[in-house]
């Protein structure tokens, strides 16, 4: 579904993630693993798991998301400048050094006093970053689905109900589409959640690249398209089977935890 037919069928619709959009750049990782998958089974434990399993939560707990957002913060706050170049003393220090080891050869410009950016290249940049923060957090996200969510990650996450599970072109990957009325960012009455990690065959939590979700009252298609009607395009929804969500997700958390 492109951004402009989203749109132009209805403006309340959120894209809800870290980098909104844009989080669709990365491409589905192969699956190059040899292990069988994980059988569908009970939510928390679908078989068993690698000696390392046991490692993820605590190497999670010490790197969580927190860096990773507060970097796309500041990539849309200097976005958002009414300038064209970007002042290099406007980045924070990790920001610089990460600008200055990739584009080493970059010709920055002096105005009003101030080494800048040129579009072209902040553009490349900002690129860049976006894609390596997905990729960051996504693989963080399929550790945590494996894992499965604790009683408080529950208690924290924004309830997601009437959803659908979909395949989302912009995303090259599965999405949830449903009404989130607690959601902590977006406000809108139908959400499309970042890129799925793992959900729970029961049907009761899923996880998506950005965060936890409670899930309640799983709709049809019909049941979605009337309760939407409106506001998005039956063309423009590719639902996907929960059996189908169940085994690509589970493919890509092995790959992951192996």
């Amino acid at each position: 579904m492109t951004i402009q037919n989203r749109m132009s069928v209805c403006s309340r619709i959120s894209v809800c993630g870290p980098c909104g959009p844009a989080s669709g750049a990365l491409t589905a990782g192969g699956l190059r693993s040899r292990r069988s998958p994980r059988r569908p089974g009970k939510c928390r434990v679908l078989h068993s798991k690698p000696a390392t399993a046991h490692l993820f939560r605590k190497e999670i707990s010490m790197d969580s998301h927190d860096k990773d957002l507060a970097l796309v913060a500041e990539l849309k706050r200097l976005d958002a400048a009414p300038r064209g170049t970007i002042p290099i003393a406007s980045l924070s220090a990790s920001l610089q050094r990460a600008f200055e080891q990739g584009h080493p050869l970059a010709a920055c410009p002096v105005i009003d006093g101030q080494m800048c950016i040129q579009p072209a290249d902040w553009l490349m940049f900002k690129v860049r970053q976006t894609q390596d923060v997905m990729h960051r957090m996504r693989k963080r996200s399929l550790r945590l689905a494996w894992d499965g969510p604790s009683a408080n990650d529950l208690a924290r996450a924004p309830v997601l109900s009437h959803w659908l599970a979909v395949m989302e072109p912009r995303m090259i990957g599965l999405a949830l589409m449903g009404s989130a009325p607690n959601h902590p960012i977006c406000v809108d009455d139908l959400i499309v959640t970042s890129r799925l990690c793992g959900i729970c065959q029961e049907g009761t939590w899923a996880r998506t690249i950005s965060r936890w979700y409670r899930l309640e009252h799983p709709a049809t298609l019909d049941a979605f398209m009337e309760r939407n009607v409106g506001r998005v395009r039956r063309e423009d929804v590719h639902p996907v089977r929960m059996r189908d969500v169940i085994l690509m997700t589970t493919f890509e958390q092995a790959e992951e935890t192996q």
